[in-house]
């Protein structure tokens, strides 16, 4: 047992706090995202609004009475009473219309059943908890339609458990005592320096992932405590304690397009690990016909961001500039570039035999596609990273050219801004005022 718990709250943690570790980590609360937690002023509930909250959500937690709505709130999430008529309206309210991203249900029944249904298309159900007199029912083609994905707390084998419990420990220890007359913050907010060391970049390339939970590493004095707790488990093991982020289906599940940055500098060398990702990308023929252009730092950065003005400018699209605004505050900007002549030489070489060069015997531009894959994979790496990125249309091509020294035989498909998210910033984008099609909508499966 960690040095600073008492034995009380060690044993509540056991449970509760293993538990709400493995929720957190099924559901991949990303920033920015709208959580509901129901039962919110339970010991579960308590702790999961503080970890929605750690993880950057937007939380709002439901209770019944105005002494359980006062613990919400002192955990630091929006209260809503849910036995008042409308209360999911209220909710909406708070999303601005949209629903909620997350649903941790510790309440069930009824309460439960009415929370899944302002969950927003493609969002997530968890089912913890039945204090309104049984688990939810919910109907599976319902959550078909809107592409939600419902999980429970299931089953975990005794090492994950002991790896979560040791996570909830370490967390508890490391932020008792901090408060006087209030309940401690649970577990501490993550720091804002990133959770490795500046250093030179991995010998692997960064795509590719384990089963670990945790991120790699070097230096410990900035990881959380949690986090630690996860390394000293491998490392007693055996195991290289230079773990990968995330799983590659927690990668995938929490790519979003992030709009708003912080100005905080990237650890030297990261900019490098997602270039090594793009450069695994697949390519006709192998022909790797793409080029990335790297911005880094404010001063770099400068001369794209004016082309990307003055185009607004000309444009008359006075209605995004805050969002640019936002946008071009994040340290790094990566330029992926296609060159069509590459492909054509090529597949003019004798195993391939297209001497002629014509580009009429491609069906389609793989150029552009291979250089979209390789612009995805970085995407996919800076979220493995701990980061956010954004894809957008490029500046207009000679002016980007003039300024850059780019060769005529190459074209940007666009550009990706990387940072650290702002946490303070409202999200915008089409995401949120649009629903995630569903399966049944896109797959046409025998014939179409």
């Amino acid at each position: 047992m960690p040095d600073g718990l008492g034995l009380p709250a060690a044993a509540a943690l056991l449970h509760d706090g293993s538990t709400a570790v493995g929720l957190l980590g099924e559901t991949g609360v990303q920033p920015g995202e709208h959580v509901l937690v129901t039962a919110a002023a339970g010991g579960m509930g308590v702790l999961l609004v503080q970890l929605a909250l750690a993880a950057g959500g937007q939380v709002i937690g439901a209770a019944r009475g105005e002494r359980k709505l006062a613990a919400v709130r002192q955990a630091g999430g929006q209260a809503v009473d849910y036995s008042e008529p409308g209360w999911t309206g209220r909710v909406l309210e708070l999303t601005g219309g949209q629903g909620v991203d997350v649903v941790f249900d510790g309440a069930g029944g009824e309460l439960g059943a009415a929370s899944f249904g302002i969950v927003a298309r493609g969002g997530r159900f968890s089912a913890h908890g039945m204090s309104d007199g049984g688990f939810a029912r919910l109907d599976p083609a319902e959550a078909g339609r809107r592409g939600v994905t419902v999980t429970g707390i299931g089953e975990y084998e005794p090492a994950v458990f002991r790896r979560r419990a040791a996570a909830a420990l370490a967390a508890a220890a490391d932020g008792s005592g901090r408060s006087s007359g209030r309940s401690t913050r649970w577990p501490p907010r993550p720091p804002r320096t990133p959770p490795w060391s500046p250093g030179p970049p991995s010998p692997r390339p960064c795509c590719v992932l384990n089963r670990s939970p945790a991120p790699g590493v070097q230096d410990r004095s900035s990881v959380s405590a949690p986090m630690r707790a996860q390394i000293d488990e491998r490392s007693a093991a055996g195991t290289d304690s230079r773990l990968t982020h995330m799983e590659f289906n927690d990668v995938i599940r929490r790519r979003r397009m992030i709009r708003a940055f912080t100005t905080q500098p990237l650890p030297e060398g990261l900019a490098d690990r997602l270039l090594a990702a793009a450069a695994r990308a697949p390519s006709a023929g192998f022909s790797q016909g793409f080029s990335f252009l790297v911005l880094e730092g404010a001063e770099q950065g400068a001369p794209f961001w004016r082309l990307i003005f003055a185009q607004l400018e000309q444009e008359d699209d006075a209605a995004i500039r805050p969002m640019v605004d936002a946008m071009s505050q994040a340290p790094l900007v990566i330029v992926p570039l296609a060159s069509k002549d590459v492909y054509l030489d090529r597949y003019a070489e004798p195993d391939k035999g297209w001497t002629d060069r014509d580009e009429a015997r491609w069906p389609v531009p793989y150029w552009y596609i291979d250089t979209g894959f390789a612009s995805l994979l970085i995407l996919l790496a800076a979220v493995d990273q701990g980061l956010g990125a954004v894809f957008f249309g490029p500046p207009e091509f000679a002016d980007f050219r003039a300024e850059f020294g780019v060769p005529q035989e190459w074209t940007p498909i666009g550009a990706i801004a990387i940072g650290y998210p702002d946490p303070t910033a409202s999200l915008g984008g089409s995401a949120r005022s649009r629903n995630r099609k569903p399966l049944a909508d896109l797959v046409h499966r025998g014939r179409w």
